[in-house]
């Protein structure tokens, strides 16, 4: 992961001055006023409408990314609800910032005006026109169903082909998100990695990609580089000069925190990550359910291990109406509530009854994970390439599969996967702390390998070697 994907988690932009950053149509500013809000109380107190409207068209993403919502919604409450009624431009800023402050309702009423309405040439924020506004909107912020998102994501990309523009960026990361939540992982990788390095993302666009690729390297097996990017997503959702704290995006980098934690084995930590992530989105129930969705996913598993059947249940619950409601394109989420239930059921535990993985083969099991050929394991678990096939064999015939992948989403399905990882992170940690033994860093993996009397063991650098 290089620094320039990562960001400076630090950056946002002064709406008082000149913004380079956000298209051919948004250069201008307000020349014989000074700043934005000087330009606005005079187009006010001068009763120009549409000089108003014009002024918060090219203001409102740069005052929004410097954490100012709120001055956003006070410049378009001045204008009153009729004269935005009236302008489909006025209506796409303000179901902007209402998007972005976590108003769905607004979002919805909005979205007619936008559609129906006609603007000649590109919008002066800079996205190509109404019909990508309202795309965008649909794509990033999942008000429908899965199928809808998808689609309107793809259509948004076909829009917002100009690299420079951040609304490019954004239109990738939607539809990277998109493809994740269609079990996609490395098409969706993909485009979110394009989503930040392009132009200059707003803060928003870049926690939102980060997010999600925390998750894929997080089910990948990338642990190191999900931490990186975890920390970098929660520097941007904590930096108080972007305002995210408060709004439902900051609640994102809680969901990469949370999927970290789980995955290195520390099971509270991940439950205090997830409810909170849980609490912060509660004011906003109605927009992007997905979000909430991947919450109670991750939260399940965590609850399971901490022998909370009950609430794991009621997660398991919720998530189920919320697919009920938007069944069209969520046939990979169906599947992986569907494992979830089986746990519950008990049919992993009956499944488990038979012959039980070895502690090799439940190494190989978890580097499955990965992009590693069979030799590259068998290098970093400096097994010959005979012994390494021979453990891939008993791997596949023990848990009924003939796959890579499947015997991947059965060792998860059954829970193996994330019972070895804590179970060896607490061994390695312990022995770490009391022998003082260094790590050193896989080639291939970007894990930690420790020797401990010739036995290689795999875990996440960050998560034990301080």
């Amino acid at each position: 992961m290089t620094r320039r994907m990562l960001g400076d988690a630090g950056h946002g932009t002064d709406p008082t001055t000149v913004s380079d950053t956000v298209g051919a149509g948004a250069g201008l500013v307000v020349e014989q006023h000074g700043s934005a809000q000087q330009a606005m109380d005079h187009a006010l107190a001068a009763r120009n409408v549409t000089r108003a409207v014009d002024l918060i068209a090219r203001h409102w993403y740069a005052t929004v990314d410097a954490g100012r919502a709120a001055t956003v919604a006070g410049w378009l409450h001045s204008l009153g609800d009729d004269q935005i009624a009236a302008s489909p431009l006025a209506a796409h800023c303000l179901a902007w910032t209402a998007a972005l402050t976590g108003d769905g309702e607004t979002v919805r009423r909005c979205l007619p005006v936008i559609e129906a309405g006609a603007y000649d040439g590109a919008l002066p924020d800079g996205m190509r026109s109404l019909q990508s506004s309202a795309a965008l909107l649909v794509g990033t912020f999942g008000i429908t169903g899965l199928a809808a998102t998808r689609e309107a994501a793809a259509r948004a990309m076909e829009l917002e082909s100009e690299p420079a523009s951040p609304w490019y960026g954004l239109a990738r990361a939607a539809f990277g998100t998109a493809k994740y939540f269609s079990g996609e992982f490395r098409a969706a990788a993909r485009h979110l990695e394009e989503a930040l390095v392009c132009g200059l993302p707003a803060a928003f666009i870049r926690l939102h990609a980060l997010t999600v690729m925390t998750v894929i390297a997080v089910q990948e097996g990338r642990l190191e580089q999900a931490y990186e990017m975890a920390r970098a997503a929660g520097e941007l959702a904590t930096d108080p000069g972007l305002g995210l704290r408060d709004v439902p995006q900051g609640a994102l980098a809680r969901i990469a925190a949370g999927a970290v934690d789980a995955a290195a084995g520390r099971l509270e930590e991940a439950r205090s990550e997830f409810e909170h992530a849980q609490l912060s989105r509660r004011p906003w129930p109605g927009l992007n359910p997905w979000a909430d969705f991947e919450i109670q996913l991750r939260l399940v598993p965590v609850l399971l291990e901490l022998d909370d059947r009950s609430g794991a249940e009621a997660l398991v619950g919720q998530a189920r109406t919320l697919l009920a409601s938007f069944p069209e394109g969520a046939e990979a989420q169906q599947d992986r509530l569907a494992r979830l239930e089986r746990r519950l059921t008990g049919a992993a535990q009956a499944a488990t009854a038979g012959e039980a993985l070895t502690e090799r083969e439940q190494q190989v099991l978890w580097l499955l994970q990965g992009t590693l050929s069979l030799r590259e394991i068998g290098q970093d678990l400096h097994l010959s390439m005979n012994t390494i096939k021979t453990h891939n064999r008993a791997v596949y015939r023990k848990l009924g599969v003939s796959g890579r992948d499947d015997a991947v989403a059965r060792g998860r399905e059954l829970g193996i996967i994330f019972l070895y990882r804590r179970s060896f992170l607490i061994e390695v940690s312990e022995f770490a702390r009391s022998s003082g033994r260094a790590c050193r860093r896989s080639r291939h993996t970007g894990t930690g390998v420790f020797a401990q009397a010739g036995h290689a063991a795999h875990f996440p650098v960050r998560a034990v070697c301080r």
